[in-house]
């Protein structure tokens, strides 16, 4: 997909131009007249004059309107192995994308595969529709993921990763590094995790249980956020919602230093309309 395609279908999204003009868009820079075989379905009937209806009803446009554009290239199985790679950029719609450790080269193993995979230096850039790619990443790699109505998951992973989507849930188990995520829609949970976390979600619930030391940034529109975090380590918090009720417990000992600690914790929360609740994460001695 040409460069051109994707700030199209980037302004489709944004709600900057319509399906028909989304259409003659793409028509034109293809030069082919309007014969591209990439059809945008019609706007679903607007029911609402909210924002978020609209950015939530318009991924499942994005997304059909790429699968026809991928549509004619074909379909490939198998393992993939790219050697000599210092980080990736990774472009999915409709699937899900599920990273685990790595070991030597980043490989991609899907069921099926309409993609395209170029190298631009050190760079591999991978685009590809209607997949459900596991991505093994070795530790060294960095890498930047965009997401249409397709979900992300990741265990174990201790890398330097930013992660967009639009339409599309989060899941992250024992996970460390650095890493930036924003979503436009969709649930974003983590579980046992540790470094630098930055968050921003539109609409979406976001809840994290914390290990270990960490600067975590969280940012919702209209999403609650719940954060758990373990006693052991000195804590803090900042926090901030405008429209929503915030609680911490008198038992989680915030800005307390010395002792026992094993370390620092930052937190700053930040919501418009969610609610925020930082709860004591359980261990096995509670």
């Amino acid at each position: 997909m040409s460069e051109e395609t994707m700030r199209i279908l980037k302004m489709l999204e944004e709600g900057k131009i319509n399906a028909e003009e989304a259409e003659k868009l793409i028509a034109a820079v293809s030069g082919k007249n309007g014969r591209t075989g990439f059809v945008v379905p019609p706007r679903p009937p607007k029911v609402s004059k909210e924002f978020m209806v609209k950015m939530e009803t318009m991924p499942d446009q994005i997304g059909k309107a790429v699968s026809a554009a991928f549509g004619a290239f074909g379909a490939s199985k198998g393992k993939k192995i790219f050697p000599e790679i210092e980080d990736f950029r990774i472009e999915i719609v409709n699937g899900d994308l599920e990273v685990v450790p790595g070991k030597g080269e980043l490989t991609m193993d899907g069921l099926t595969w309409p993609f395209r995979s170029e190298m631009r230096g050190k760079t591999l850039h991978t685009n590809a529709v209607n997949s459900d790619v596991v991505l093994e990443l070795p530790k060294n790699i960095e890498g930047s993921i965009s997401l249409v109505s397709a979900d992300f998951s990741a265990n174990g992973i201790d890398n330097t990763l930013k992660i967009e989507t639009v339409s599309g849930d989060i899941d992250l188990t024992d996970c460390s590094g650095n890493w930036k995520i924003k979503s436009v829609s969709g649930d974003i949970e983590a579980e046992n995790i540790s470094g630098i976390f930055g968050i921003n979600a539109r609409s979406g619930d976001v809840r994290l249980s914390i290990s270990g030391e960490g600067e975590f940034d969280i940012d919702t529109f209209s999403g609650d956020i719940e954060i758990e975090v373990p006693k052991e380590f000195e804590l803090i918090l900042k926090t901030n919602s405008r429209k929503g009720d915030v609680e911490v417990p008198k038992t989680i000992p915030v800005g307390e230093t010395g002792g026992e600690k094993r370390g620092k914790i930052v937190i700053g929360a930040k919501t418009v309309k969610g609610d925020i609740d930082i709860v004591e994460k359980e261990t096995e001695n509670n």
